[in-house]
């Protein structure tokens, strides 16, 4: 994805998702970001001040192929939860995480959240 689609998903208040590495042995791991305001008070530009949220998550294989409970603890686990606010947190978290060129919308991926 570029640089100049990715800022306009997240404006848009669209989730954005990337490969993770996993901390367990054979799980699966994603990071995810996504808005933090309520979509209905912003039309149009529904983000404009960039606040997100951030969350790599991992899951347990068999769950989800098996397709079952997402609850924390019960096949998916949290490994890291950040915000952020404004253009330069944005880029300065992802420098930390895995570049913007990592993400894709969750429906081209076989992400499971």
């Amino acid at each position: 994805m570029e640089r100049s689609e990715f800022l306009a998903a997240l404006r848009r208040g669209t989730e954005l998702v990337a490969v993770w590495p996993a901390a367990k042995p054979g799980w699966r791991a994603w990071v995810a970001v996504w808005s933090a305001v309520h979509l209905e008070d912003h039309p149009g530009i529904r983000n404009p001040d960039l606040k997100l949220i951030w969350l790599a998550r991992e899951w347990d294989p068999e769950y989800v192929e098996k397709d079952l409970c997402w609850a924390e603890d019960d096949g998916m686990h949290t490994l890291q939860h950040l915000t952020s606010v404004g253009e330069e947190q944005l880029w300065d978290t992802l420098e930390r995480l895995c570049g913007y060129d990592a993400f894709d919308y969750p429906w081209n991926t076989d992400y499971p959240g």
